[in-house]
């Protein structure tokens, strides 16, 4: 059997078409696993990567027999965007990711790996969040991008896809819920689509030009390019670089002993666990105050028992006269009531008081009355105790006055005015 020369040459091309080995797997690409929201998840939480046996392709414009294969992969989401809605009943989904074509040259020389911006509409079938699987209809409802201007080797490469622009692109997906969480999304499209491209002057395309359209499968899966800055896939942390030893490792995986945030991933050291000393109080830790061996905090962080009013202890350098607050005696503050003493002024009948002050003529050193001592008129005893004194010694036929002063302790003065007539 005879094989043309011509053959040969294309069959060494092929072999030869310069393919990037990290976006084309062989039986398809690994499945996507997506975080949980809301009990479900966005088809803009994948990648869509083409499957093994599909192409992108330029063809139209080029030498006969000649064409660019394109590998294909929509990554790097931005501003997604999801809502009620759609022509399938359920979600519109929207976002802003790129779309890495991996191109290599058949019949020709020509190798190219480009990041195009595109925007891409997603509608969705009806599904019911939280279960554990879901499975729907979807549509590529649109895609389209091109390169900016100042391409070296194309003025103008563009591509158009999707229900939207007449150009159907119906998919499916499975949804399954991880033990952990996340979902495992099993989602395709078969995506027709339309490139437009306008060779730019001095390069492998001058003067050439033209249209291809063609169909293409797309499947979710998960590309991790770690070092890019952006967090893909199972990429814990990325950091911009692949090294080791700052937080991020060149696995993209957060290194022991580092919180990482953001995007670019910024690592710093776990802060050390709370500890006794180190001026926060921390009650979960069963702290009480800080800082510790203080008057009020013990070597422990735990308080140590203040004196107070009412813990029957009576402390006069807080100020406290007396124990236990609230009585007769002691107040609320735990001072001392001022208590009615002999010598206080106040005669306190109900002390057992009869006078004030004491060590007085008519009051003794215990507040008692001191009795007036007796005393004798005309050589006569007269007695106070009664109320007509009798007077005798005096001859007299009358006596119209007789002014007499007894001293009575606390009485006061008696004036005694007699009149006695003798038969």
């Amino acid at each position: 059997m005879k094989i043309s020369a011509s053959l040969i040459f294309l069959s060494i091309l092929l072999g030869t078409i310069s393919f990037n080995p990290n976006l084309a797997f062989a039986g398809g690409p690994p499945l996507c696993v997506a975080p949980n929201n809301g009990g479900t998840t966005q088809m803009t939480n994948c990648d869509y990567n083409h499957s093994p046996e599909t192409h992108f392709e330029i063809i139209n414009g080029l030498a006969p027999g000649n064409s660019i294969l394109s590998d294909g992969i929509i990554l790097d989401w931005l501003n997604e965007i999801n809502m009620p809605g759609g022509s399938l009943g359920g979600e519109i989904e929207k976002g802003d990711p790129k779309l890495n074509l991996s191109m290599g040259g058949v019949g020709f020389l020509f190798s190219r790996n480009v990041n195009m911006p595109v925007s891409v509409e997603i509608h969705t079938g009806p599904r019911t969040p939280g279960d554990p699987v879901q499975m729907y209809d979807t549509d590529l409802f649109m895609l389209q991008g091109q390169l900016p201007i100042g391409d070296p080797d194309f003025d103008l490469l563009r591509i158009t896809a999707g229900t939207g622009f007449g150009m159907p692109s119906p998919g499916h997906t499975n949804l399954t819920l991880l033990p952990g969480g996340n979902w495992q999304v099993d989602s395709f499209f078969d995506i027709t689509y339309r490139i437009d491209f306008i060779g730019a002057p001095g390069g492998p395309l001058a003067g050439m030009s033209g249209s291809t359209t063609g169909t293409i499968r797309m499947q979710a899966t998960t590309i991790d390019t770690c070092g890019n800055g952006t967090l893909e896939g199972l990429e814990t942390c990325d950091d911009n670089n692949t090294g080791n030893g700052d937080g991020c490792s060149a696995a993209c995986q957060v290194e022991p002993g580092f919180i990482c945030t953001s995007e670019p991933s910024v690592c710093e050291p776990v802060p050390p666990p709370p500890f006794c000393g180190d001026l926060i109080v921390d009650p979960t830790a069963g702290e009480e105050c800080e800082p510790p061996g203080t008057a009020t905090c013990d070597l422990d962080c735990h308080l140590i028992p203040q004196p107070f009013c009412g813990d029957l202890i009576v402390d006069p350098t807080a100020g406290e006269e007396c124990e236990p607050p609230g009585t007769a005696t002691c107040d609320l503050n735990c001072h001392l009531i001022p208590q009615p003493f002999c010598g206080d002024l106040i005669v306190d009948p109900t002390t057992g008081e009869e006078c004030e002050p004491p060590g007085t003529a008519t009051c003794d050193l215990n507040c008692h009355l001191i009795p007036p001592p007796e005393q004798s008129v005309g050589g006569e005893l007269v007695s106070t105790d009664n109320t007509a004194l009798l007077l005798a010694g005096i001859q007299s036929s009358t006596v119209w006055m007789l002014p007499a002063l007894i001293g009575i302790a606390g009485a006061g003065i008696y004036y005694i005015r007699t009149r006695m007539n003798k038969e």
